[in-house]
């Protein structure tokens, strides 16, 4: 800090604020602290005498990279349980909101639905699979830029739906809400999909 006259001052106590601390906050010593997108001013006043500066807050994501859906299995032309999840972090690994991804089947047919899609508050983006009709494996690809990681590469086991086989119903005469047991393969008493009427 100096005098009207250029010479240094000792002793005078110097503090600061920030015009937005949402953006970027300042301690007691002026160390200014990035907290979110946007711009603030920054001032600093001992006495009389003040001065600012302007800061701008631009978060740059650095990395993409698979958080879930890697690596399931599934029946041809039929859509994965679980969507594909991507995160965009920047250098420090913090999430990213709003980087567009772009997914794309690679290999095996199938579809994705939706094809691009910006990562959300936590920096995620994600879609749901349809694989193709081919049996073995299939990919698919997200895409954000050059970011590094960029593209993450999705796989799933494609295989074919097996019928259901019935091997024996007990009692072999039914009488209308009465309980029956089926025995057999290729189908579960609690999948939704396998009713019996």
């Amino acid at each position: 800090m100096r005098d009207q006259n250029g010479l240094t001052m000792s002793g005078a106590t110097v503090s600061w604020s920030s015009s937005a601390a949402s953006v970027a906050s300042v301690n007691g010593a002026g160390l200014v602290t990035a907290v979110a997108n946007g711009t603030a001013t920054i001032q600093a006043t001992a006495g009389n005498a003040s001065g600012q500066a302007s800061v701008t807050v631009a978060q740059s994501p650095k990395t993409l990279s698979k958080a879930s859906g890697d690596q399931q299995s599934g029946v041809t032309g039929q859509a994965l349980s679980a969507p594909l999840v991507v995160q965009a972090n920047d250098s420090l690994g913090h999430p990213v909101p709003g980087v567009n991804v772009t997914f794309a089947v690679a290999t095996g047919g199938g579809s994705v639905n939706p094809t691009s899609a910006p990562t959300n508050s936590s920096g995620q983006a994600q879609t749901l699979w349809t694989l193709g009709s081919g049996t073995g494996q299939q990919s698919v690809s997200a895409t954000a830029g050059s970011l590094s990681g960029s593209p993450a590469t999705f796989t799933a086991n494609a295989t074919t739906a097996t019928a259901p086989m019935i091997a024996s119903v007990t009692p072999d005469t039914l009488v209308e809400g009465q309980t029956a047991t089926i025995t057999g393969t290729n189908f579960s008493a609690t999948a939704a999909n396998d009713s019996v009427t």
